[in-house]
């Protein structure tokens, strides 16, 4: 669309007639925000973004604007267009018109803010899982590093994924074996590592008994990275060995008590 600056339409291609369904003689010469938003006065008077009245200067500074606009379709609903912007320019180099090329997006945007959705609820999920969650690239630099396993490891995740790697609380040695593993058949499903127990070093030096289970990341059969799921043993370890204290204990009594009993006999 080409819009003079009295903001009359000069002239539209063959697209936006069909795209808003006009004939070429109701468009030309009409007022551009009635043609292409259906509205009765200029945007700046209805709250809208205009770039005769916003955006002239930049236009002719830039050479060119970039905007995406939200507006009502026809149905009620949000849409939205990606709009360039260019000026046109006469002989004497005065601005006498603007050229706007606009492209609906609101498919495209929707399935960004879907996208950021999911992303977000991944990250929370993530976040907050009692579990420590680590995922690593191929070198073993680390990209995702959760709160459990912050209170794992006494790291912080800024710690670990700008100044820190994989080695930093996980012996590199048993690292590379752990996948070659993974790589392997011989040890479960290909990609994947079955519960495994091992020990991981926090920031303090502390030895912490945890069990780790993994799995390679992959896109269209590239591998990218993995993913290790830590869980704290420390307390299930302290419970077995109360139970087996206890057990050993109940077996002295009853030890005592049979002894107890032949005496009495």
């Amino acid at each position: 669309m080409v819009v003079n600056k009295d903001m009359t339409v000069d002239r539209v291609n063959q697209t936006f007639l069909r795209e808003f369904g006009y004939r070429r003689e109701e468009v030309l010469g009409a007022p551009c925000f009635k043609v292409r938003y259906g509205l009765g006065s200029p945007c700046q008077e209805m709250g809208r973004w205009c770039v005769f009245d916003n955006g002239l200067d930049q236009l002719k500074e830039q050479g060119f604007l970039s905007i995406t606009k939200e507006f009502e379709g026809e149905k009620g609903d949000i849409q939205y267009d990606s709009i360039t912007i260019s000026p046109v320019f006469d002989e004497s180099g005065e601005l006498v018109q603007v050229l706007e090329v606009s492209r609906n997006v609101t498919e495209e945007i929707k399935l960004e803010r879907e996208a950021q959705k999911s992303k977000k609820f991944f990250e929370n999920v993530i976040r907050s899982t009692v579990d420590g969650i680590v995922v690593v690239d191929t070198k073993g630099n680390v990209l995702i590093f959760n709160e459990g396993m912050e209170k794992l490891t006494g790291y912080s995740a800024n710690e670990i994924i700008h100044r820190g790697h994989l080695s930093s609380f996980y012996d590199i040695d048993m690292a590379k074996e752990n996948m070659r593993k993974m790589r392997s058949e011989d040890y479960g499903p290909p990609g994947k590592l079955n519960p495994t127990s091992m020990t991981i070093t926090t920031k303090q030096g502390e030895e912490v008994p945890v069990t780790l289970s993994a799995s390679l990341i992959a896109i269209e059969g590239e591998e990218i990275g993995s993913v290790g799921v830590f869980t704290d043993l420390r307390e299930v370890l302290k419970m077995r060995k109360d139970l087996e204290a206890a057990h050993l204990q109940l077996v002295q009594s009853e030890k005592i008590a049979s002894v107890g009993r032949m005496a009495a006999g």
